[in-house]
């Protein structure tokens, strides 16, 4: 996970296996970033391999989202997936937050992703560790 606070993002690449309470730990951190209630948010699904929850169980995240981060509004959401896994996640998350006042948008071309958050696509690349 990265924080931009110059350009109010918040990005995260999770990797391997995603289940609730990674979702639940993500959450507890944008809660946590003293401007994240105003932050622009990247994933890039990518590299996850599996999601440990059906639509019913996204359903109930995305719930939860609306219930605990309800001051987190009027923000762009983008979430990148090169793989057809979490493009389809992804694109079920962005129906079931349909009703609430953030932008979501899915995509798979990285260059799309930093034009719509209106950063240089290296902010969205993952940090290499060290």
């Amino acid at each position: 996970m990265k924080f931009y606070s110059n350009h109010r993002l918040i990005c995260w690449w999770p990797t391997g296996l995603v289940d609730r309470a990674t979702v639940l730990w993500y959450y507890d951190q944008l809660k946590a970033c003293e401007w994240g209630n105003h932050a622009n948010r990247f994933c890039d699904f990518s590299a996850v391999t599996d999601f440990q929850f059906d639509h019913i169980g996204l359903k109930s995240l995305a719930s939860h989202r609306k219930r605990e981060l309800s001051d987190h509004q009027n923000i762009n959401l983008v979430t990148r997936s090169s793989s057809a896994l979490g493009f389809g996640m992804a694109r079920m998350y962005q129906a079931f937050m349909e009703d609430w006042p953030i932008n979501c948008y899915v995509e798979s071309d990285l260059d799309r992703c930093a034009e719509i958050l209106g950063v240089p696509v290296d902010y969205l690349l993952e940090p290499k560790a060290p």
